[in-house]
């Protein structure tokens, strides 16, 4: 027996210790990103339908003719974020980028940490632009713009800045007690 309770002792603490280790619980929350970036050539002025399930959408401008579409899709870890589906698609000066919430989405309460999936989107187009963003969850940005200018977000701020022509923002709360804030400046 007293060889035997050395041996138990090491089997005790390797047991401990093992059941220790494979409880961990992650509370950063961060999840995992992947990040990609699409060019799309464009003569005249630029026609965006911009979408995304949840995430933000940020619009800007500069002095090329072409748009640029910087993705960055975030999931619970490398595989979930990888699996976020983008379409992207262009006819002539119509640029189409599309992000559907994913089929298996986890609505409600969860406990531990989980990371929601997200597809946020930064556009850089000529400054002469029709914009259609639309966002369910997420905040939009439209910075020095100059055409028609849609923007919609589910539960989100819009901030509009410097657009030149007209400007529709649509806030569509997703519960009447969240605050929600849309804000537009002109030059």
């Amino acid at each position: 027996m007293q060889k035997l309770t050395p041996v138990l002792a090491v089997l005790g603490i390797s047991t401990l210790s093992i059941g220790i280790s494979a409880c961990s619980i992650d509370v950063r929350g961060e999840g995992a990103v992947t990040r990609e970036e699409k060019r799309f050539v464009v003569s005249g002025q630029a026609d965006l339908n911009l979408h995304t399930f949840d995430g933000s959408i940020q619009v800007k401008s500069w002095d090329k003719d072409e748009v640029l579409v910087e993705i960055e899709r975030r999931g619970s870890d490398q595989k979930a974020a990888e699996a976020l589906v983008v379409n992207m698609s262009q006819e002539g000066n119509r640029i189409v980028v599309d992000a559907p919430a994913p089929s298996d989405r986890r609505d409600g309460i969860h406990i531990g940490s989980w990371q929601s999936p997200s597809v946020s989107l930064i556009v850089t187009a000529p400054r002469k632009v029709s914009v259609d963003a639309r966002t369910g969850d997420g905040s939009i940005s439209a910075d020095d713009l100059a055409g028609t200018v849609g923007l919609s977000s589910g539960d989100g701020s819009i901030r509009a800045h410097h657009i030149e022509g007209s400007l529709r923002a649509r806030l569509m709360p997703l519960a009447a007690s969240r605050p929600t804030r849309a804000t537009a400046q002109s030059s």
